[in-house]
């Protein structure tokens, strides 16, 4: 996620970049925190800023599954029907 004026990370009401759900539930357990676990770089693209390799590799496991996910859903919706 770059941050630029289009688009910038802003706090919901309740104050937490993250929503509370069963997807976020892990975070917890990193006790993640937004104000020093992510930065901005020089270019305006967060990277971690803590050393918390557990937190990163669940992170990155989550989106390569998203990734597998829809994959596996395109080529379901675009394989051709086999007649019996």
């Amino acid at each position: 996620m770059r941050a630029d004026s289009r688009s910038s990370l802003e706090t919901p009401a309740g104050g937490d970049l993250f929503p509370q759900g069963p997807g976020c539930a892990r975070f917890a357990e990193f006790q993640f925190d937004q104000g020093t676990d992510i930065a901005l770089d020089d270019n305006g693209v967060w990277r971690w800023n803590t050393e918390k390799a557990a937190m990163h590799d669940y992170v990155r496991g989550y989106f390569v599954d998203r990734r597998i996910r829809a994959l596996n859903a395109s080529l379901l919706v675009d394989a051709p029907l086999l007649d019996d």
